[in-house]
């Protein structure tokens, strides 16, 4: 029995070495693997970084394209608002025109225009044709060429006729 103890013993030892052979095997490979973590962690990080950088560098350019847009586009809306206050100011001054009825028609009272003679109210076709004519001539000497400033003007040129 005492050598089959022996045997079982040698056995046993044999086992253990083969264990331990086996640790060391498996310590290596699991410092190799370390290594090789610690590898690879490093290249992530590496490429992690460079990716940031060219992002960032992208990033920066979208956001100085977007402040030159945004100059421009400001400068465009202060023109645009010259634009409207100027405008503004037009339409007053037409407002105040045509509240005065004077919108188209403008005076030049030291222009020597002849005037057409006055219409007797007779009722001659000839009389009232020249009256017309001679109104149509001393519309067009003052510039004004629409019906409907005519029709504005009407009054003041009768006036003008009947005071001089």
């Amino acid at each position: 029995m005492l050598s089959a103890l022996e045997g079982r013993l040698v056995n046993l030892k044999e086992f253990i070495w083969n264990v331990r052979e086996i640790i060391e095997v498996v310590e290596g490979h699991t410092i190799e693997l370390d290594s090789m973590e610690e590898q690879l962690r490093e290249f992530v990080l590496k490429f992690l970084n460079s990716n940031v950088e060219a992002i960032q560098r992208v990033f920066n350019s979208i956001v100085d394209k977007l402040i030159v847009r945004d100059d421009v586009l400001e400068a465009m809306i202060m023109a645009l608002k010259e634009q409207i206050d100027e405008l503004k100011r037009e339409l007053v001054i037409c407002k105040v025109a045509l509240g005065n009825g004077m919108l188209a028609i403008v005076f030049k009272h030291n222009m020597d225009i002849p005037k057409p003679k006055e219409y007797t109210r007779t009722r001659s076709a000839r009389d009232v044709h020249n009256f017309l004519e001679g109104m149509e001539q001393y519309f067009h000497v003052r510039g004004i060429m629409d019906d409907a400033t005519k029709g504005a003007g009407l009054p003041i040129a009768i006036h003008d006729v009947r005071n001089h």
